[in-house]
């Protein structure tokens, strides 16, 4: 209602039941107030109170939108970091895809094949979801991830299988495009080849042979140690479960392992120490180890807590004298006759000798 003097907005005083200008301090009673006037104040207050729901409205609606904003920047962001996680994944299984397939096991390998087609499916879905702001492919691309996921479970069973034991499996040589073939030459020329035309992979260094055979059983691994051991790889072997150890007349030093979960036998040999002029290290922890004899060695690491070396033309006679000589340099240990080992300390020095086959003696210092 506007003041009749100064045309100013009028405010109602419900205690004294009229209305009172703020600005010319003018009193109108409510009595008084014509029909007309009545009707002006009842449409001024609902327009005001269309203003202000107005003004709660547009506020709740901002308040949602900036909301929902929001939450499709959390969900962009989420689905990004799905998309990376499943291209590691897949990625991983990719790589076990490969190895089940080079080391025979086929049943494996098509369940990782599987597994790797949904897993890239689920990261088309994801693309297309995040791009189009398409909740469908989202769900999509979840479930085929799921999928994927339970398929672990059958191809973790696969795996603890024998891969000889799949249908149509034999312990036969597995078809490869390439041809490998025996050394004929070198270090590795006097390997039996257990009936094999071909190893299942072989390569040839200058002083190292190695190769493996796959699709092979414990049984092929006993036969094809037996062969090295008639062979003539016999001296200072070491036999365990799954591992065999020798050196042959030459001093080559073989080593083949049998790969239970691979059904494959890997086969490792080493050319004989090549003796160079040995120069005894004067600091560094072999400092105050006596220097051997024989000016003939290699050296096989050397730091300064750490020192490793072959020492060639060294007898079995000199090799006893030489334990005599670290002993009375103050390397306390204790030395049985007729043994091939010597373990001594000094302070936080250790030194182990052993005696090996070809008048060599391996020297051993660290901290």
């Amino acid at each position: 209602m506007k003041c009749k003097n100064c045309n100013g907005v009028m405010q109602a005083d419900e205690a004294r039941r009229m209305y009172v200008c703020p600005y010319c301090d003018a009193q109108e009673p409510f009595d008084n107030l014509t029909k007309d006037e009545m009707k002006e104040i009842v449409d001024d207050a609902v327009e005001d109170v269309k203003i202000e729901n107005k003004k709660m409205v547009d506020t709740i609606v901002r308040a949602h939108k900036q909301d929902l904003e929001e939450q499709e920047k959390t969900n962009e962001f989420a689905n990004k970091g799905m998309i990376v996680m499943l291209v590691i994944f897949a990625g991983f299984i990719f790589i076990m895809m490969a190895f089940c397939f080079d080391t025979g096991y086929t049943a494996g390998g098509i369940i990782a094949t599987i597994q790797f087609l949904m897993l890239v499916g689920s990261i088309i879905c994801r693309g297309i979801a995040s791009s189009k702001k398409d909740p469908k492919m989202s769900k999509i691309g979840t479930i085929l991830m799921l999928m994927a996921a339970i398929l672990i479970l059958m191809w973790i069973g696969a795996m603890a299988s024998d891969p000889g034991d799949e249908e149509g499996s034999t312990s036969q040589r597995s078809s490869d495009d390439r041809v490998y073939d025996w050394p004929t030459v070198g270090v590795g020329k006097n390997l039996p080849h257990l009936n094999l035309e071909h190893p299942d992979y072989s390569y040839v260094y200058d002083n190292k042979f190695t190769g493996h055979l796959d699709n092979m059983k414990k049984t092929d691994y006993d036969d094809y140690v037996q062969a090295c051991i008639d062979a003539g790889f016999t001296y200072e072997s070491l036999m365990k479960e799954n591992e065999y150890t020798a050196y042959d007349e030459s001093g080559n030093r073989l080593k083949v392992y049998y790969l239970n979960n691979a059904s494959q036998i890997q086969i490792e040999v080493l050319a004989a120490l090549v003796m160079e002029d040995l120069f005894w290290p004067t600091q560094g922890v072999a400092k105050d180890v006596p220097a051997p004899e024989s000016g003939k060695g290699y050296i096989e690491t050397f730091s300064s807590d750490s020192f490793r070396v072959f020492v060639g033309d060294t007898t079995k006679e000199d090799f006893v004298k030489y334990i005599e000589s670290c002993m009375n340099a103050g390397y306390e240990g204790r030395y049985e006759q007729n043994s091939d080992s010597f373990y001594g300390q000094k302070g936080d020095v250790r030194l182990t000798l052993e005696y090996r086959r070809n008048n060599i003696m391996y020297v051993i210092i660290y901290q």
